[in-house]
C-alpha cells in the first residue's frame, strides 16, 4: 500500500518507513492464510479470459483523461465528456 502512494523515486526515505498498518486500508491486521481473493486466485479466469464482442472506444488523453489540472496530470475533461456522451447515447 505504501508503494502505490509513494511519489517520486524510491529513496532511502521510502525504505526507512515503518510497514503500513493494514487496518488503515480496511484490511485485516493479521494474515489469515487465505489466498482466495478473486483478483489473486484462479477464480478470476472469467474476467481475464473475457473477450468483448465490439471494438474498444478510444477516449481523449490518458487513463485519467476526465481529470482537470488540479490533479497534477491534467487530462482533457471537456473532450472526454463529449466522447462519453456520444458512447452512452449510442451515436
Amino acid at each position: 500500500m505504501l508503494m502505490t502512494a509513494w511519489r517520486g523515486e524510491y529513496s532511502d526515505d521510502y525504505f526507512a518507513q515503518l510497514p503500513a498498518d493494514p487496518a488503515a486500508f480496511g484490511m485485516p491486521a493479521e494474515d489469515d492464510g487465505l489466498r482466495d481473493d478473486p483478483l489473486l486466485s484462479g477464480r478470476s479466469w472469467a474476467v481475464s479470459s473475457y473477450r468483448p464482442d465490439q471494438q474498444p472506444t478510444v477516449f481523449p488523453s490518458h487513463h485519467g483523461g476526465f481529470l482537470g489540472p488540479e490533479f497534477g496530470y491534467p487530462g482533457q475533461p471537456e473532450a472526454f465528456a463529449v466522447k462519453l456522451r456520444t458512447v452512452l447515447n449510442g451515436s
